[in-house]
């Protein structure tokens, strides 16, 4: 009969995704991580990237919950957990996304009063509603992997830099009307990285 750790680590969908390396800088930051601690199944874009000491997680299904007290438990003291429940049943990055320091990319204002506090009072840049005919078009047998929000996911590169989509002519002008820089054409040829 397997243990009651390896029983319940089969049940919630613990497993490798993206934080073996956290897991690893755990280990050796002295906060008594041996790596050997199931390591719940969190997908970096369940949670929003890093607000400085704080982490926004989305909390919309019951191994969120079990992602969240492992890193509350793994990053006490050095990192805030924030707990923000049903924001999205899936990708945080395609409803919020933190473009500086007091300034939000958000799907909808709405997603303001499910954040915690202090974060309410930021600056929320709301793009229009994507175009229907810039997504593409599925069957209903077909696998859905993204929404037609993904362009949110956008990347600053500094606080008056965002990579974006070039075909995301919406937020595109929204983040130019607020003063950001955008970059769609990376400059340079294509390097070759392992020869």
């Amino acid at each position: 009969m397997p243990s009651a750790r390896s029983r319940s680590a089969s049940a919630v969908g613990y497993g490798y995704d993206g934080f073996t390396r956290l897991r690893e800088v755990i280990a050796g930051s002295g906060t008594g991580y041996t790596g050997h601690d199931p390591l719940p199944l969190l997908r970096p874009a369940r949670r929003g990237r890093p607000l400085g000491r704080d982490l926004v997680v989305n909390t919309a299904q019951a191994n969120h919950h079990l992602a969240a007290d492992w890193l509350e438990r793994h990053l006490r003291g050095r990192f805030t957990v924030h707990r923000v429940d049903r924001m999205a049943d899936s990708h945080i990055d395609a409803t919020l996304l933190a473009l500086r320091p007091g300034v939000f990319l958000a799907r909808h204002d709405r997603v303001r009063d499910l954040l915690p506090r202090p974060l309410q009072g930021w600056k929320f840049i709301v793009p229009p509603e994507p175009e229907p005919a810039a997504f593409p078009a599925y069957g209903p047998r077909d696998l859905l992997l993204t929404c037609p929000y993904i362009d949110l996911n956008v990347l600053s590169v500094d606080e008056s830099t965002v990579l974006v989509n070039v075909a995301a002519t919406g937020v595109r002008t929204v983040l130019e009307a607020h003063g950001f820089t955008l970059d769609t054409v990376r400059d340079g040829g294509t390097e070759d990285y392992l020869t």
